[in-house]
């Protein structure tokens, strides 16, 4: 193991507490961007939000440096909002809202979110086949703070936390598309599989899980201020990045969203 990577560990189990917590990472510095909380079996999850930066992991349930991660069965963990079904749904003119924000169809408004807690939308994080894997709050008005808070229903260790969304009539000879976040994934998954990587790395778990759908190719397109982040991940895992230089794929213009499905599609 890393140097780098044990001191982040370190870093990690003496922060570590009940629920979640935003802290500057010791890695990249950005204030409030290393969010850390409870895994299922004990120990915690850690993973920095910041563009570029691609920390992230487990420590044990004693708190020292876990081992090398393996892949087993999900296991489902209590979430208040989950077994209470303790929020808001979503009602007619906050589907339209949110349909009219992000350009998306009805179908996929309803796929994107399923209601709201506070002031937030709930935004289900999915797997490959549609199953939940936890959700997102996504902040509906500006607030201090994080935009964004990441409840996974299983450790992260276990999963990976990325979003999968599928066009309704999926082919199998069109790109898949890495995006950031997950309205602009919605919106992509209109046309194309799209994941939402809720951050700038792809863990190889969730790459594996891209190339299980055999790609003709694979587009990473992350927003306008990781543009050197989404360069060096497309040279990682053999895809193409494609510039974005202004508005982020969910705050498109319908003009420049059709310029950029096509050169998604390779024309």
């Amino acid at each position: 193991m890393s140097d780098a990577r044990t001191q982040v560990r370190l870093f990690v189990e003496q922060h570590q507490q009940d629920g979640l917590l935003y802290t500057a990472c010791p890695t990249c510095g950005k204030h409030n961007k290393l969010m850390i909380g409870p895994a299922d079996e004990g120990g915690h999850w850690y993973k920095c939000l910041s563009a570029g930066c691609a920390t992230f992991g487990t420590t044990d349930r004693v708190g020292t440096p876990a081992a090398a991660e393996k892949p087993s069965a999900a296991r489902t963990t209590y979430d208040p909002y989950r077994e209470r079904k303790d929020y808001a749904g979503l009602t007619d003119s906050a589907s339209r809202l949110l349909g009219r924000r992000y350009s998306l169809h009805e179908d996929f408004v309803g796929i994107l979110c399923t209601g709201r807690v506070m002031h937030s939308w709930v935004f289900p994080v999915y797997d490959m086949y549609g199953r939940e894997r936890g959700y997102v709050e996504r902040a509906a008005v500006q607030k201090d703070g994080p935009k964004t808070l990441l409840r996974p229903y299983m450790s992260s260790g276990e999963v990976p936390m990325v979003s999968w969304y599928f066009p309704k009539f999926h082919r199998e000879d069109v790109p898949v598309c890495i995006v950031e976040d997950q309205p602009s994934a919605a919106r992509l998954a209109q046309y194309f599989p799209t994941v939402a990587l809720l951050g700038t790395s792809l863990p190889q778990r969730a790459l594996d899980e891209v190339r299980e759908l055999t790609p003709t190719r694979i587009c990473v397109i992350l927003d306008n201020d990781a543009q050197a982040a989404a360069a060096n991940l497309a040279n990682s895992i053999g895809g193409i990045a494609i510039p974005m230089f202004h508005e982020d794929v969910k705050d498109m213009d319908n003009e420049n969203f059709d310029m950029l499905c096509e050169v998604t599609r390779g024309g």
